[in-house]
């Protein structure tokens, strides 16, 4: 199999993750999907009828709209849970690694108003926590992968957490420049006066310096060990003694 059949395989996989984890949090219109995943119509379009096909997604009229939804699991094919179960764990699971908690309010039957909650307030006890449960996280991950020979697992967990995911903002206290036109903000939901924002960092809208040497410090002082072993590793340095054999 060439190289460009494989990246256009591994494209298709990843454009198709990503709108069953957009459309795991919301329910939403063929446009709305457009836009929340940054993907074109056509690419859109092709994955929602195989998803459809696939029974993996349904269509359900809703006050004047189309939205696109999850089947409930009991109408999942044993099939159709294994292909979605990787992705949908990864989304999951990524608030409880942050140690967050999200509070859905149902404001209408079709409208939900999220906000999002930290487990602690402490920022050290919560990188703390981040690190344990990330780790635990990827050593279960990787018994799955193994114990289904499936790469999938893998493959979104290495996505996890990415610089610009608002949860990991959230969870580590971030600041996010609110005034500047580089800072977008995405609508979770707005009515009666409620609105839930989640504002989404652009690559080049990057934290302070002094944030993240704060929490490099904090690193340092939860897990030292394990922070001098990387540093040692980022400066070239070996983890393991070469022994000239004897003559």
């Amino acid at each position: 199999m060439s190289s460009t059949t494989n990246y256009q395989k591994q494209t298709w996989k990843t454009n198709r993750n990503r709108i069953i984890s957009i459309i795991n949090q919301r329910h939403l219109t063929f446009t709305e999907l457009i836009r929340e995943s940054g993907l074109s119509r056509a690419v859109v379009n092709q994955h929602l009828k195989k998803l459809e096909k696939e029974g993996i997604i349904k269509k359900e009229y809703v006050k004047g709209k189309i939205l696109n939804m999850l089947q409930p699991d009991e109408r999942l094919s044993l099939e159709g849970k294994k292909s979605i179960e990787p992705v949908l764990f990864t989304v999951n699971a990524l608030p409880y690694i942050l140690g967050l908690r999200l509070h859905w309010e149902q404001l209408e039957c079709d409208r939900w108003l999220m906000t999002i909650k930290k487990e602690n307030e402490d920022l050290k006890e919560r990188m703390e926590a981040i690190g344990k449960r990330l780790g635990v996280f990827h050593l279960f991950v990787l018994l799955r992968a193994l114990e289904e020979n499936n790469s999938d697992w893998l493959a979104e967990a290495g996505k996890l957490v990415r610089r610009t995911d608002p949860f990991v903002w959230n969870s580590l206290n971030i600041s996010r420049n609110e005034t500047a036109p580089s800072a977008p903000q995405k609508r979770i939901s707005e009515i009666d006066g409620k609105q839930g924002l989640l504002y989404i960092p652009k690559v080049d809208n990057l934290p302070k310096k002094e944030e993240i040497l704060k929490l490099k410090k904090i690193l340092e002082q939860i897990f030292p060990e394990e922070t001098k072993e990387f540093e040692d590793v980022l400066r070239g340095q070996k983890n393991y003694e070469c022994v000239t054999p004897k003559n």
